[in-house]
Parts: structure tokens; C-alpha cells; sequence
């Protein structure tokens, strides 16, 4: 990957090059690292080209299929796309690496500011890394689509970054607008992670479907609640066997927990179309690798995931939860209730005496002395051993 400059701004000047323009005209020249750097300002949108285009165009990412293959990693690079400038406000995009294309690239950084300007077609297609660290703002009717079909190899991951962790721009990155996944079961899963980053409140729904549900929707971290207005699912879920026909939506828990989704828009905020609603399409995973808060006592410890306020369906049933991580001697439960999916971390748990998730469940010193339930069943689950 290209080390990019430790200048942290996204906006980059136009500069003369002598050698071939004697008239001294200003030029954008092509770099894989940025060198000029325009800290923001009105004009500065004129030389992104950011107000309305004439007419929309549609870009390609330079790839073996749209060539010459391209080494550069910068969206603001116009050497980078077919139209030898980059997409502006309208136009619309589709970025497909194959395995050799994203190994030269590296990790593609998107640092335009799209917020007064939002582009069309927003089509990620192939194996590409591309970290969002700025304002990324699309009216498609699919917004962000993550496609990975036909020769696609594996599944593109996008990462919405925060300032701190940003590659390049020292700017949190925002999506605004819908998140659709619409990916082959055969392929590799597309991944849209939110680490430090934002989705815009309620500016689109995340959607998995039409023919396929093959998509990974991941918050390790969050600058805000996500919020999206709706969560849609356009095909049926198929079987539980079968593992890439669910959406899944993983939760990485950093030191002090993770900020959770909340589906409050609207009056069915998860909408399952083209199958009854109910039937617990999704895959929860949650992974407590990196947390390094502290676990519950007795009665433990709660960390809201997603909240319903409006919405009494299942997203989850008991064998498509995972809790991963967890220390030993440390519990951890998922339960489903009419107001959302809660993860509970409880200090110590004694598996001693062939106790079982059952009994366990069962003992009022794991809850502060409130059951939830009787015993495990498809609103309640995972109660791991160890």
C-alpha cells in the first residue's frame, strides 16, 4: 500500500507544471502520494470539482478490465479513474479489483467531500479496500452497493473511519445514504465496517437482498448511534445450514462497549419482504477480542446492540448468535426481548458440577436476582461455557 503523506488534509491544490504547459495554465497533476495540501475552504470545492456536473458521467476504476492497471490509491487522484478525473456531485462510479489490482492499490482512501454534492451510482463490485474519511454522500436508490457478483473474487470491504484512525485526512468518514448488499452466496462476503465513523441519522435503510443475502454489516466502534430508517430483507432466508444465506451483523466490543444500532424510524422498522416476518434472517456475532472494561457482578453488566422501539420481530434465533472471546470464568448472554437485543457480561460463572446454560440461566445470583426466563429458547441465547 502506498504510505500516504502525514499532512492530514483530504483537499489538494491544482499546481503548474512547467515542463509541459508553458502557458503556465494550472494543472491537476497524477500522485499516489499527496504533496499540496488546501486546508478547506469555498474555492477549494471548485478545484474537487464538486458543484453540479453538466451532465452525469460514470467512472471506472482503473482495473485489468479498464485499463491501464493503476498503482495509485487516492480518490482525488483523476490518473486513478477512466475519465481521467475523479467522480463529482451526479456522476456515478463502480470500482472492481480483481486480486492483483488490489494488491498493487492497496487500501484505496476516498477523501472527497461529497456533502454538497451527492453522487449517483455507487457501485463496489470487486476485492477493494476503501477507507471512507470523508463525507460520502449518495441519492441511488441502492446507495452504497455492495455487488461482488459474476468474475468478482472475494467481497469488498468498506471501513468508515474515525479522525484519529484516519489514513490521510484527519476527517471522521460519514456515509450518507442507503447500504445495500446484493452479493452471490458463492462469493466471499462484502463487508461495510463502521470503526469510528457515522452513518448519517436515518438518511437510508441497510438492505440485503433481491436474489441473495451474502453481506456482513460490522460496528467496532461508532462516533453516534446507527440509525438506520429501516433494516429490509428482500429474499427469503434460507436455510439455517446454510451459512452465506444470512445477512449477518457483527459487533466487535472495544474498552467501553459498543454504541448501538437503534430501529426506531417508521412503523415496521425491520421489514421482511418476500417472507414472513418473524423468521430470525440475520446472524449475530459478537467478539470480545479487544474489550478491556469490566464484566458484571452478579447482576451483570448491559451493552445495548440494536434497540427496537417500534418493532417486536425477531432479528435472531438462538443458533445464529456467537459470542467469541470471552474470558474464562467470565459469562456472556444475548437476550431478545420487544425492545431490542441486549448482550449482558457477567463476572464469574461457576460451570463446576456439570452446571449447563440452562441452570445457569436458571440461577438468580447470575442476574441480580431476576430471571428473565425459565430456560433458553429462541429469544434467549448463548450462554457460553467458557
Amino acid at each position: 500500500m502506498k504510505t500516504p503523506s502525514s499532512n492530514n488534509n483530504s483537499l489538494t491544490l491544482a499546481k503548474p507544471n512547467t515542463d509541459s504547459n508553458p502557458m503556465k495554465t494550472t494543472k491537476t497533476s497524477r500522485f499516489s502520494k499527496p504533496s499540496h495540501i488546501l486546508v478547506g475552504s469555498i474555492a477549494a470545492c471548485a478545484v474537487l470539482g464538486l458543484a453540479s456536473s453538466a451532465s452525469a458521467a460514470f467512472y471506472n476504476w482503473h482495473n485489468t478490465e479498464n485499463g491501464p492497471v493503476t498503482t495509485g490509491n487516492l480518490w482525488n487522484d483523476g490518473a486513478n479513474w477512466t475519465l481521467g478525473n475523479f467522480p463529482t456531485a451526479g456522476d456515478g462510479f463502480r470500482i472492481e479489483q480483481y486480486g492483483a489490482d488490489a494488491t498493487g492499490t492497496g487500501t484505496i482512501i476516498m477523501n472527497v467531500d461529497y456533502s454538497a454534492g451527492a453522487l449517483g451510482a455507487s457501485a463496489f463490485f470487486g476485492s477493494e479496500t476503501v477507507s471512507i474519511e470523508q463525507y460520502f454522500k449518495t441519492t441511488d436508490a441502492k446507495g452504497v452497493h455492495l455487488v461482488n457478483g459474476g468474475s468478482g473474487p472475494a467481497g469488498s470491504t468498506l471501513i468508515v473511519k474515525s479522525a484519529a484512525d484516519s489514513l490521510l485526512t484527519g476527517v471522521a468518514g460519514t456515509i450518507d445514504g442507503h447500504i445495500t448488499f446484493e452479493s452471490s452466496v458463492t462469493r466471499s462476503a462484502p463487508t461495510v465496517e463502521f470503526a469510528g465513523g457515522s452513518w448519517a441519522t436515518n438518511s437510508g435503510s441497510l438492505r440485503f437482498g433481491n436474489t441473495e443475502q451474502n453481506g456482513v454489516f460490522k460496528v467496532t466502534s461508532a462516533s453516534g448511534t446507527i440509525r438506520p430508517t429501516s433494516v429490509l430483507v428482500l429474499a427469503a432466508p434460507g436455510s439455517v445450514g446454510n451459512a452465506n444465506r444470512f445477512a449477518r451483523i457483527e459487533f466487535k466490543l472495544a474498552a467501553t462497549g459498543v454504541a448501538p444500532i437503534e430501529l426506531q424510524a417508521g412503523s415496521n422498522p425491520l421489514n421482511f419482504q418476500s417472507d414472513a416476518t418473524g423468521t430470525n434472517p440475520f446472524k449475530l456475532n459478537v467478539d470480545a477480542s479487544l474489550y478491556a472494561g469490566a464484566y458484571g457482578g452478579g447482576g451483570g453488566l448491559d451493552v445495548p446492540l440494536i434497540t427496537h422501539t417500534t418493532d417486536t420481530d425477531r432479528m435472531f434465533s438462538a443458533g445464529n448468535i456467537s459470542i467469541t472471546a470471552v474470558p474464562v470464568g467470565k459469562g456472556a448472554f444475548v437476550t431478545q426481548t420487544d425492545l431490542g437485543t441486549t448482550l449482558t457480561l457477567t463476572n464469574a460463572v461457576d460451570w463446576s458440577g456439570g452446571a449447563t446454560p440452562d441452570t445457569q440461566w436458571a440461577t438468580a445470583g447470575n442476574w441480580g436476582g431476576t430471571v428473565p426466563g425459565a430456560t433458553l429458547d429462541n429469544t434467549i441465547a448463548n450462554f457460553p461455557t467458557a
